[in-house]
């Protein structure tokens, strides 16, 4: 079961993006007219995201399978439109896994097995069923919105989503997707609460949950996020981050160097030595 759960939480660093659409068809389209309500609406949304430069938070991650749970340390370090690293550390705080991103690569560094994995992204746009980028992974991380191809959104692309309302409550999706839909939810005060991907089969699912909200200056954070995945090989999992305590545009050491004692592997060899 361990070895299992090591090679999710190495997946988790490599693939996601994005959210499921299951309940767009419920939802009450909102009429042309009433497109300075969406502006609003929207706007609140990017104010209640964080305008950063540096982001670099300590969690808990709570890993559960079928298989059963597991528990670890682990830092985020993001620096915005360069990377992504994720470093996690199961035992009394030493790092056993390491995994980067950047625009055009992925690193993963097992401490534990001395092997190490360094590949194009490119390799796996096409097997995926959402345009995995950077930017994109980055804002799920922070709980913002996204458009698929531009690294920063402002007010004027409320237009590039079909917008929803039920009650009180908002919600957009993302206009014009071949491969995939993707869903945003609002709660009443605009904040990010959920988004949703679901691929264009309908077998793959990822929803991406967002709570206990915490209030950062000039914008509001969540200390706790959820990601739901169903249709990804055999296997549902749930990935909880618990207690994030974010520090803002701060310098931090993102040093990836790697040891002439390390072997070199791919991820599809690595992912079949933790499954084994």
């Amino acid at each position: 079961m361990r070895r299992f759960i090591w090679a999710v939480s190495i997946a988790f660093g490599v693939l996601f993006v994005g959210c499921k659409t299951s309940h767009i068809g419920e939802k009450m389209k909102i009429s042309g007219e009433q497109s300075e309500s969406e502006k609003r609406v929207f706007s609140d949304c990017l104010k209640n995201s964080p305008d950063y430069t540096s982001y670099s938070a300590k969690t808990s991650f709570v890993i559960t399978t079928s298989a059963g749970n597991l528990k670890s340390k682990a830092t985020v370090r993001i620096i915005k439109d360069k990377i992504l690293q994720i470093s996690v550390q199961p035992f009394l705080g030493i790092e056993m896994f390491r995994v980067r991103l950047t625009n055009d690569s992925v690193w993963i560094l097992d401490k534990m097995g001395k092997r190490y994995v360094a590949e194009s992204i490119a390799a796996y746009k096409s097997k995926l069923p959402v345009d995995l980028s950077l930017s994109t992974i980055q804002a799920l991380f922070l709980g913002r919105p996204f458009l698929p191809g531009k690294d920063c959104l402002d007010i004027s692309d409320y237009r590039n989503f079909s917008w929803m309302k039920e009650k009180s409550d908002w919600s957009f999706s993302i206009k014009d997707l071949s491969r995939f839909s993707c869903l945003f939810e609002l709660d009443e005060l605009a904040r990010l609460r959920e988004t949703r991907a679901l691929d264009i089969s309908g077998q793959m699912q990822i929803t991406w949950s967002y709570s206990k909200f915490t209030n950062q200056g000039e914008f509001w954070f969540p200390s706790e996020m959820e990601v739901r995945t169903s249709g990804i090989g055999n296997k549902n999992l749930t990935l909880k981050m618990e207690n994030i305590s974010p520090e803002w545009n701060k310098t931090f050491n993102v040093d990836f160097s790697v040891s002439s004692q390390y072997r070199k592997v791919s991820i599809r060899d690595l992912l079949n030595m933790f499954l084994k």
